[in-house]
């Protein structure tokens, strides 16, 4: 070999092993960077919430991630984080959460799990509306209410102070009771009710154990009688009489879990529990009740209705 041959030689070979570091570290940094995202096997029509969340995610983050469905806590072994090497974990519903909790992950987890799990970095999307947004449709269908009457559970304190801040910004009061079962439900309902005014409304949290027929039945009926707004978070009692209902976009939440992916992989160093509530739900009003309380539904407040019965 000459000369010039060896020196060529040596020149391609360098610039081989600096190709080959390259991608080693582009490889290395792209491996250190997916999402594990979790998500319950549940049978149909129910499948289609995670299906929708899951598309969502894939319109605002295009990332690398591993999605996993997950039948039981048995599913999950402890190589899926050592290998996987995710920076971020997400936990879609109750069952998932719990499988991976079994895991003892120490990276940032989000999740939409109602139950309190013990992740030790947790960002939850909690299923209520953001309180800027109940306050924006509030405004929109009911402008003359002054004060909303809650039953809610002491779990949900930390999100009824928020709504309370909201509203007080605005002039309106939050008349609250707290219940842990549906009998102490059942009075909180009756005495809200019994001291309602013009200017009340009665908003519905989700049910859980704090609601069930006959005291839905109750309630609106009285709501009716007295001309008092019912706000819901099921649509279903929009269409037995409540004003109007917000319920969750599955597409909408799975785009804010994409946001808050992106959001963790730039910078989730800071607190070991967050929670966020929906900033994009569907709305459906009925309009015979609008009529009922003399409320008339101008142009611009239909636009961005999903239904209006």
């Amino acid at each position: 070999m000459t000369t010039r041959e060896h020196g060529a030689f040596r020149v391609a070979r360098s610039l081989r092993l600096l190709l080959i570091g390259l991608a080693t570290l582009v490889g290395g940094q792209a491996l250190a960077q997916p999402v594990l995202i979790l998500y319950p096997v549940v049978r149909e029509p129910y499948d289609r919430v995670y299906r929708d969340t899951l598309a969502g995610i894939g319109q605002v983050y295009d990332g690398d991630s591993r999605t996993l469905p997950v039948r039981s806590a048995r599913d999950l072994t402890p190589t899926q984080l050592t290998e996987d090497a995710p920076r971020v974990a997400v936990a879609l519903g109750n069952s998932a959460a719990r499988a991976l909790v079994r895991l003892n992950p120490e990276i940032p987890v989000i999740t939409t799990a109602t139950a309190e799990i013990p992740f030790k970095r947790r960002h939850q999307l909690a299923y209520y509306p953001d309180p800027p947004l109940l306050l924006e449709q509030l405004r929109r269908f009911g402008p003359d209410v002054r004060r909303v009457k809650l039953v809610s559970p002491p779990e949900a304190g930390a999100y009824q102070t928020r709504v309370q801040q909201a509203f007080a910004a605005t002039g309106v009061e939050l008349d609250l009771c707290t219940a842990t079962g549906l009998k102490e439900a059942a009075t909180c309902y009756r005495e809200l009710l019994d001291r309602a005014e013009a200017g009340d409304a009665v908003w519905i949290l989700h049910g859980g154990n704090l609601l069930e027929p006959a005291l839905l039945a109750y309630i609106l009926d009285v709501a009716w009688r007295r001309q008092l707004p019912v706000i819901s978070s099921n649509p279903a009692h929009a269409g037995r009489g409540a004003l109007f209902a917000l319920y969750p976009d599955d597409q909408a939440t799975g785009r804010q879990l994409g946001a808050l992916i992106n959001d963790c992989l730039r910078n989730c160093n800071g607190e070991s529990s967050l929670v966020s509530y929906l900033r994009e739900m569907r709305v459906v009003v009925n309009e015979r009740t609008s009529r009922h309380l003399g409320l008339e539904i101008p142009p611009d407040a239909r636009q961005g209705v999903d239904l209006i019965l």
